[in-house]
């Protein structure tokens, strides 16, 4: 009888991951709400501060996701109850990342025509268009995400599938 040895990395490695999106997604979170406060309220450039605030909610978004499937997957209490959510915020994720890709474009191409340098104050556009971006980002790393996790959690466990996770 051949004996299965399981190894330390094989055993962590996807919990690593999974905490690894947590941090991220915890520094994205707190990243976007504070420029959303600092642009809002001091430069008072609200353009940016909405779509910095919008990255910070896909952000926070993104980081509950991740908690529960991390909880998930670790044995605990069954926290992805209905495939329906993941699907929801599957086209959530993909609505704000055609926003944000839009307004990449849009705000690039305002700035450009207004000769806008690189100002925080008022309406400043190349800010604008980097939130853009970072919406953008969230956007769709929640899209990528959801659908990664309804493919491994509700779907029937299968050997190609277990490097998703």
């Amino acid at each position: 009888m051949a004996t299965t040895v399981v190894t330390i990395q094989e055993v962590y490695r996807p919990m690593m991951r999974f905490r690894l999106r947590i941090i991220i997604a915890i520094i994205g979170s707190i990243v976007g709400y504070s420029v959303a406060i600092c642009l809002g309220a001091v430069y008072h450039n609200l353009s940016t501060a909405v779509f910095a605030g919008v990255s910070g909610v896909l952000a926070t978004i993104c980081l509950i996701v991740h908690w529960k499937a991390t909880n998930t997957l670790a044995g605990g209490s069954y926290q992805l109850e209905h495939p329906g959510r993941l699907t929801v915020l599957s086209v959530v994720g993909a609505t704000f990342g055609a926003i944000g890709v839009i307004g990449i474009v849009a705000f690039i191409a305002v700035a450009a025509y207004l000769g806008q340098g690189l100002q925080p104050h008022d309406n400043g556009y190349y800010l604008t268009s980097i939130w853009c971006f970072m919406t953008a980002k969230w956007g769709i790393s929640m899209l990528l995400y959801c659908r990664q996790y309804r493919r491994v959690f509700f779907t029937e466990r299968r050997p190609e599938t277990e490097h998703l996770i």
